[in-house]
């Protein structure tokens, strides 16, 4: 960098080879900005004098990777840029390690390729396989007891009825990628529809999930009635939740009305029902000129309660509601995918660890049964395997 440039603005000079060089310059205005800019924490440590300079530090090399290279991502642990430093970046992205990490491992999924480590690949269907289970630490136990249970018996019913709690958030997963690849381009009617086809896959997934652990959980405690009426939100009196308490009450009181696991469930379950009725909407947002963005109508019979479940549970800010339309209310369909997947796959743990499946005939779990597989030759399940994919995937 020439610091001999004129006041005002700094000259820098970078090479892409021996035999050429590009020209750009640092705003000095929006650097001298951010070195007096005390509104965050950012460097709060630190005296004065020596915040500022960081601060200053920081806002020279956002503008060095945003006006001078013109770099889309900027990766970094520069503490003032992450909490107020969107003014000196100009549409360069500046994320942490762990989250760029998350966004190149989307761009190379998008591209079909499934790396785990360097020069070892899985398949997609292997990739997603082990991140279902990353999601799922529960299930080993669970399924696992399901299979025993189904092998003692001579009927597979309970151990496919299980796999697909798997497979739904498998699928749940892929779905996952689906919407963020559609919402990280330039927006138009088919990327929306694409987007909003993903976000039914992900909700009728995620609520098949739940449908069927009240399935197993009907079959473990012997409930009386046909499985088929199983389902957590079943309230009324003598229904299918009061009928389970009365049998295993650590476990329904996971979902009892008022917890934030009936919250949870609540917001699944009614976006969920825009299937039966009309498709969730989406409209396209633009704001003071900025990209069109695609956000998401929430369905207006159950938008009330909605936003009660999402105001229990993290605030509505944090499912991505935003109030742009008078009258009715939407949500950033990226944000809330996001937040369902941080909410719904710890209550379908919770509900698995509380499901007593010792109980079922011929069920005998040793200590390995409750976690991955291990010291098996070319086993997807080891540690750093796990690790990979979970970064990867931004779990």
């Amino acid at each position: 960098m020439d610091q001999g440039a004129p006041k005002g603005s700094w000259d820098i000079r970078f090479a892409h080879n021996d035999k050429s060089y590009t020209q750009a310059a640092v705003n000095w205005n929006i650097v001298g900005i951010a070195e007096k800019d005390v509104s965050t924490d950012a460097y709060g440590d630190l005296p004065p004098e020596k915040a500022a300079e960081r601060r200053r530090q920081d806002a020279i090399a956002a503008q060095v990777a945003s006006e001078g290279v013109h770099a889309d991502m900027y990766i970094t642990e520069r503490e003032f840029l992450h909490k107020r430093g969107g003014y000196v970046t100009r549409g360069t992205t500046v994320c942490t390690p762990k989250d760029a990490l998350a966004v190149l491992g989307l761009y190379f999924r998008s591209q079909g390729e499934f790396c785990v480590l360097n020069r070892y690949m899985f398949n997609r269907g292997l990739f997603f396989w082990v991140g279902a289970r990353e999601l799922l630490p529960s299930a080993w136990r669970w399924f696992t007891a399901c299979a025993q249970h189904s092998i003692g018996v001579g009927d597979d019913s309970m151990m496919l009825l299980a796999g697909s709690v798997l497979q739904r958030v498998d699928r749940a997963l892929v779905m996952r990628d689906a919407v963020h690849v559609a919402l990280n381009q330039k927006q138009n009617n088919d990327l929306r529809d694409d987007a909003l086809s993903s976000l039914d896959i992900i909700l009728v997934s995620f609520m098949a999930a739940f449908d069927v652990l009240a399935r197993v959980a009907h079959r473990v405690l012997g409930i009386s009635g046909d499985e088929y009426q199983a389902a957590w939100q079943q309230l009324r009196r003598g229904g299918w939740w009061e009928r389970a308490h009365a049998v295993e009450p650590a476990l329904a009181d996971v979902v009892r009305p008022g917890t934030s696991g009936a919250q949870v469930l609540t917001i699944v379950r009614l976006l969920r029902n825009s299937v039966h009725g009309a498709a969730l909407q989406g409209i396209a947002y633009v704001q003071n000129g900025g990209p069109q963005e695609t956000l998401v109508g929430l369905p207006p019979s159950d938008q009330a309660d909605l936003l009660a479940a999402m105001d229990a549970v993290g605030g509505r800010g944090a499912w991505g509601v935003r109030a742009v339309v008078l009258g009715r209310t939407h949500v950033d369909p990226a944000v809330l995918v996001e937040r369902l997947f941080e909410a719904v796959p710890p209550l379908l743990n919770e509900l698995m660890d509380r499901t007593p499946v010792e109980r079922l005939a011929h069920v005998a779990l040793l200590p390995a049964h409750h976690g991955p597989p291990t010291g098996e030759r070319g086993n997807p399940f080891e540690p750093w395997t796990r690790q990979s994919v979970r970064w990867q995937l931004g779990l």
